[in-house]
């Protein structure tokens, strides 16, 4: 049923998890426990509006030692199958706060780590146990993170069994929640890629390393699997160094976004604004959807739309006036003040999107960034570097280019 609500969306696939699977099933007055990386997942996939909307009136972590008991509330655990969060519910049901829980993981428990829970149940307040396939981040309908910093000490001779263990068991957890069970293809000449491809393959055969050794098979039809492809980024040493024009890219590049959210804090022109020191970029901005890959020269002109736009609904579709100086009616008056919280919410929307582009703006203008992407793409396109070499060593001289993008020419 989940994978035919979202396909290979695997975004709606994990909001489907946690609004209906988990927190829609459980009927009455719910308090939700979370681990430090199921935070994330659930932030990034349901509003504090929708968990209101399905009776969840207290979000914590379950490592509080100063939650006081909640009596008539439904705990709803969702975490990760990891040691280090069985021992946090096992503290917690020694002292239970609840008058029930229903515990949801984030991928497939060990069974060991099942035993120790049934034991440290001993007031049997635990109403299900269940697994869930949500053990990555949800970015975008075809984009995921495990927020993992580096695969850098997967490289001989260093070998980090832990970040190992973590890369495959999210990849497993979202071919689980995709319900593919795929034809993986790999990089030949990178054994990280091999090691990977490998342990994805003994996990679909044998179950995810459970007692299911049926847990790959969806009974889809086995014609046309999909397909798994690992590519090694070092494979492409160029592209890192190449300075990106695209709205998301940019962003990320010059502010940062971390799950679906940018920092403006530190932005100049945000700091008399509380609402824009910190910004998301979510599937529910339609006019990011629509501008996310785009370049941005072209990105002005649809910010600039998009004003005209709601100036135009602002003013009753004449263009002159305000809205209010057109009222003639009680009618007018409940007609526009339907009509104001979305005018409100496209308000926020336009403002979020010309503060972080004129951010950008400013940056490519502070380091110079147009003439730095011209001569990168003059390096890495041609072939007579004689002329690039003179510009490169103008730029290294420059005191206006920063050191990041002269370490990039160099």
């Amino acid at each position: 049923k989940q994978a035919s609500a979202g396909g290979m969306n695997v975004f709606e696939v994990a909001q489907w998890y946690v609004q209906n699977k988990i927190l829609g099933s459980i009927q009455g007055m719910k308090a939700l426990l979370l681990d430090e990386h199921t935070a994330t997942t659930v932030g990034l996939v349901c509003s504090q509006s929708r968990a209101l909307e399905l009776q969840v009136y207290c979000v914590d972590r379950l490592k509080n030692p100063t939650r006081r008991p909640m009596g008539g509330f439904r705990a709803v655990c969702l975490l990760r199958p990891t040691g280090e969060s069985v021992r946090a519910l096992r503290d917690e049901l020694e002292h239970p706060t609840f008058d029930e829980y229903h515990v949801f993981f984030t991928s497939t428990l060990p069974d060991h780590l099942l035993k120790d829970l049934a034991q440290a149940d001993k007031r049997q307040r635990v109403q299900q146990v269940q697994e869930v396939f949500l053990d990555y981040l949800p970015l975008g309908a075809d984009l995921f993170s495990l927020d993992l910093p580096s695969c850098m000490p997967l490289e001989p001779p260093r070998w980090d069994q832990p970040l190992f263990d973590r890369l495959c068991g999210g990849l497993a957890s979202a071919l689980l929640a995709l319900k593919e069970a795929p034809a993986i293809v790999y990089q030949r000449n990178s054994p990280v890629a091999r090691k990977v491809a490998e342990e994805i393959e003994e996990r679909i055969t044998k179950g995810n390393h459970t007692s299911d050794s049926d847990l790959f098979r969806f009974g889809k039809s086995a014609s046309q699997p999909a397909l798994l492809l690992l590519l090694d980024r070092r494979d492409d040493p160029v592209t890192p160094l190449l300075n990106q024009w695209t709205y998301t890219a940019m962003v990320h590049e010059a502010l940062g976004i971390k799950a679906n959210r940018v920092d403006m804090s530190s932005v100049p022109s945000s700091g008399s604004n509380s609402e824009q020191e910190e910004v998301v970029l979510s599937s529910e901005d339609d006019f990011y959807m629509k501008a996310e890959h785009m370049v941005f020269g072209q990105l002005g002109e649809a910010l600039k739309e998009v004003v005209d736009e709601l100036q135009r609904q602002q003013t009753g579709g004449t263009g002159q006036g305000s809205a209010q100086s057109k009222f003639t009616s009680i009618g007018d008056i409940q007609r526009f003040m339907d009509r104001y919280p979305e005018l409100r919410r496209q308000e926020r929307t336009v403002a979020k999107h010309v503060a972080l582009t004129s951010e950008l703006s400013r940056i490519v203008d502070k380091k110079n960034l147009l003439d730095q992407s011209e001569l990168e793409q003059e390096l890495a396109c041609t072939e007579g570097l004689t002329e690039a070499f003179n510009r490169v060593e103008t730029l290294l001289e420059d005191r206006g280019v920063e050191w990041q993008g002269k370490v990039r020419l160099g």
